[in-house]
């Protein structure tokens, strides 16, 4: 039997999560995606020596479907926080896509208090993903600052392109997962 992993995308409409998703599971890029409601991808892999099923949950962007994300986030296992690099109020926004997880998350894990510390979630892995890396003269937020940011978050960082492939296949996603995460410990 496979174990499988609901990994969430967030972060505003037009910063590359579909092509991100597409990339991911399809392993190719998908031009001209039209804005995303939700939309979910899954891809079979193997992990550890073991297959695994990765569902890939493309969120909609910041405005109106806010508690359609909390529902996601509430069942999520893992997130990646992602931004343009081409975009300063994408990047600007990362803060509240964090604390939105965190506060989702917090509500869970105050639920969980009853049980002994070794039955109690791990941490939530929580990947920041600079996009759009193959845009480099339009570049408005240095590899420098994503990468301070996702320290000051305690969040694994890189930058990609969905476009081009560069640094966008799942391992990096899926080594900081399984460093952080519950489902780890059942690989």
């Amino acid at each position: 039997m496979s174990e499988s992993l609901a990994l969430v995308l967030v972060g505003d409409e037009g910063v590359g999560k579909s092509a991100l998703a597409v990339r991911f599971c399809l392993e190719k890029f998908a031009e001209g995606l039209e804005p995303t409601l939700d939309d979910s991808y899954r891809t079979q892999m193997v992990v550890d020596n073991r297959p695994c099923v990765l569902e890939v949950i493309d969120t909609a962007g910041r405005g109106e479907h806010d508690t359609l994300r909390a529902d996601y986030i509430r069942n999520g296992e893992a997130f990646i926080i992602a931004y343009s690099i081409t975009s300063r109020e994408s990047f600007s926004h990362v803060r509240a896509y964090y604390n939105n997880i965190k506060e989702v998350k917090k509500d869970m894990e105050e639920n969980t208090l009853q049980l002994s510390p070794s039955e109690r979630p791990y941490r939530v892995p929580i990947i920041l993903v600079g996009m759009k890396n193959d845009l480099e003269v339009q570049r408005e937020i240095s590899f420098k600052e994503g990468r301070m940011l996702g320290e000051s978050l305690d969040c694994w960082f890189y930058e990609t392109s969905a476009k081009t492939g560069s640094n966008s296949s799942y391992t990096t996603s899926i080594e900081a997962i399984k460093e952080g995460s519950k489902w780890a410990e059942n690989l």
